[in-house]
């Protein structure tokens, strides 16, 4: 079966769902078709010109970008500036172009987690906590012969994740009955006439930003018109969900050390403050442009912080609050994210969908 847009759509949901992104962003599918089919996909950080002509040179259908190509009302088609100039070239080659943002920043495994990997950073949790993710347990009734195909739809949209675990569910055999109705169109039996089915029931663990994505691909994947399901709220289970990360490190660093090692793991430059005899035990970072998380990351404890478009009153800032800072570029800090993304979508999609991470792609300064 071919992949359409909609497919890499609700993945991209039950990697980071739109729910959480901030009021003011504007992620999701800025131009394109949800029927589009999608043989290519090529990943970036920000939907620049030079961006989609790579893609559209190398044979992709579809752009997915970190930053928004739109933010603001487009007042003109003229081809003179953006995001004008890369909607006509989109529309022209027929490509679509769908981004993640504040959603992949606050999500799990997204910009934050990827960039904590990356220090090896335990006992983590939200830098500034947005909301608390509720869990839920889905109970659905699927007949045996489409279990694996209803199964594989809910963990492609999110369900099933339990710590660092994947694809988890119990599952159990019964007999399902029911008599559909003079007006029913069933996928099994006749009007009038009971009809009992080999059936399993099919329990899986899912968070509050990936139930509506779940819940539409369990009717999707489904072969009864009437799907009959549970949901019960596991009362006493929440996790803190936000912007940026704070935990340890693995072991205590000199600041000068530290600074070796971000370099090195970011293949970046960086600005820092003048700190280089402190220790650094508790380390905050927010991937992107977070300046305004200084004086929170200092309150929870931080000896460091790490992020990026930071300016000379941000480091007095730091200064006056006594925490080492770093900025470690807005590109090099969210970078990282892609290759968790294609991680996701080769995951979902297999040998069924060419992801392209683009390797020219580069900072905007040096």
């Amino acid at each position: 079966m071919a992949i359409q847009m909609h497919d890499i759509i609700q993945a991209m949901e039950a990697l980071a769902p739109s729910r959480l992104a901030e009021s003011w962003d504007n992620p999701g599918l800025a131009c394109g078709r949800p029927d589009q089919a999608v043989t290519a996909v090529f990943l970036a950080l920000t939907p620049t010109m030079d961006v989609l002509q790579r893609a559209q040179e190398v044979g992709c259908e579809a752009v997915i970008t970190h930053h928004p190509l739109i933010f603001k009302p487009v007042k003109s088609l003229a081809e003179t500036a953006s995001p004008a100039r890369e909607l006509a070239f989109l529309v022209r080659h027929d490509m679509a172009l769908f981004s993640a943002h504040t959603n992949l920043d606050i999500c799990e495994g997204g910009v934050n987690d990827v960039l904590a990997d990356l220090f090896n950073l335990e006992g983590r949790e939200p830098l500034s906590v947005t909301e608390r993710q509720a869990y839920y347990k889905l109970r659905v009734f699927v007949p045996e012969t489409h279990l694996a195909v209803v199964k594989e739809a809910l963990f492609a949209a999110g369900a099933g994740n339990q710590g660092d675990y994947d694809q988890c569910a119990w599952q159990v055999a019964g007999q399902g009955q029911f008599r559909p109705k003079e007006r029913a169109n069933p996928y099994l039996g006749e009007a009038g006439q009971v009809e009992t089915v080999p059936e399993m029931a099919l329990e899986l663990l899912v968070s509050s930003p990936a139930l509506p994505a779940v819940l539409a691909a369990m009717h999707q994947a489904h072969p009864y018109e009437e799907v009959a399901y549970d949901l019960f709220r596991q009362e006493g289970r929440s996790e803190a969900l936000g912007l940026g990360r704070i935990g340890h490190l693995p072991e205590p660093l000199s600041f000068k050390d530290f600074k070796a090692i971000v370099r090195d793991r970011l293949k970046t430059p960086i600005q820092s403050s003048t700190d280089d005899d402190r220790l650094i035990t508790t380390l905050a970072l927010c991937g992107g442009s977070a300046s305004g998380y200084i004086a929170e990351a200092k309150s929870k404890g931080a000896d460091c912080y790490i992020t990026g478009d930071l300016g000379y009153h941000d480091f007095q800032q730091a200064r006056e609050a006594d925490i080492a800072l770093i900025d470690a570029t807005h590109f090099a800090s969210e970078r990282p994210v892609l290759g968790a993304v294609k991680d996701h979508l080769d995951n979902i999609f297999a040998h069924r969908l060419n992801v392209v991470i683009d390797a020219e792609e580069k900072n905007m300064f040096t």
